[in-house]
């Protein structure tokens, strides 16, 4: 960036854009090396993360990433801020995303499976998709006692289920 700036190509970093012409060759260029359009979302996502805490964009990498562990950190941290200022289903729908893509491989294992799909359902459940969250909190709750999940997590996912149930009038 800084040899771009100083050779003047660009002025404003935050408002740079790329030609279309070089866009579009840059992105076949990725598609060819996958281990290099991974690593350049979590470059982004790190720079993300030093500039803001919250951002659902430094989500958006994580998943683009495949990067599950530090996804999950992030998600905790920050779910509580989205579910208040109106991103929880977008928040929701990247988790799924991540959790389609990291599923069944070594990736993803079945105590973090657990721990997204509890966070999934805290998101979604205060909004128009409740049945999904209240589906994804059994299945946390139900991956959570078959799986080595601490038990103060597998404590935490249950009253998850249980404060949904009761806000519900089941």
């Amino acid at each position: 960036l800084a040899i771009l700036q100083k050779r003047q190509f660009i002025d404003n970093a935050s408002e740079a854009r790329l030609h279309p012409l070089l866009q579009d060759h840059l992105e076949a260029n990725l598609n060819m090396r996958p281990e290099l359009h991974k690593a350049l979302h979590e470059v982004a996502a790190q720079h993300l993360r030093a500039v803001t805490s919250d951002s659902l964009e430094t989500l958006y990498h994580l998943v683009q990433a495949n990067d599950a562990p530090d996804a999950f950190q992030h998600v905790r941290s920050a779910h509580l801020h989205w579910d208040s200022t109106g991103q929880g289903e977008y928040a929701a729908d990247l988790i799924a995303l991540l959790l389609n893509r990291t599923r069944n491989t070594p990736i993803l294992n079945a105590p973090l499976e657990a721990q997204f799909l509890s966070l999934r359902g805290q998101l979604l459940m205060s909004g128009r998709r409740a049945v999904e969250a209240e589906a994804d909190l059994r299945q946390a709750v139900a991956l959570a006692n078959a799986s080595n999940v601490l038990p103060e997590e597998q404590i935490q996912i249950t009253l998850r289920l249980a404060r949904f149930l009761l806000q519900r009038g089941k």
